[in-house]
């Protein structure tokens, strides 16, 4: 949890001191307070949240069958989008799904062939 904390909060201060490299702080101070609501209620749920959950998973199952597991998100969501949304996949797509369910599979085969330790 540690970790996750600290990686979750450099990259926070990594994405304002980029906001404040390539753009202009002044308008971001002046938003109405429901902006910063939401926004705070964006970062708990759509970032710390998933951060904590993820660390949690991979405590808990180990770090191989974590491996495997993540591997089925890239390809969930280019299958949802092809399937929900009508989107046709691009060479870089496709490309970006062969390696990794290529990745999640070789770890799995990996797994078998190493030894009880």
């Amino acid at each position: 949890m540690r970790f996750t904390g600290i990686v979750v909060g450099f990259s926070c201060v990594f994405m304002l001191g980029h906001y404040a490299v390539t753009r202009s702080v002044g308008p971001l101070i002046k938003l109405p307070p429901a902006v910063y609501g939401y926004g705070m209620i964006l970062a708990v749920f759509g970032t710390v949240t998933p951060a904590l959950l993820l660390s949690h998973g991979l405590k808990r199952v180990g770090a191989q069958k974590f491996a495997v597991i993540s591997a089925i998100g890239p390809v969930a969501t280019l299958f949802l989008a092809w399937a929900i949304l009508g989107e046709q996949p691009n060479a870089g797509q496709s490309i970006g799904f062969v390696l990794t369910l290529g990745g999640g599979i070789a770890i799995s085969l990996l797994k078998d062939k190493t030894p009880a330790g």
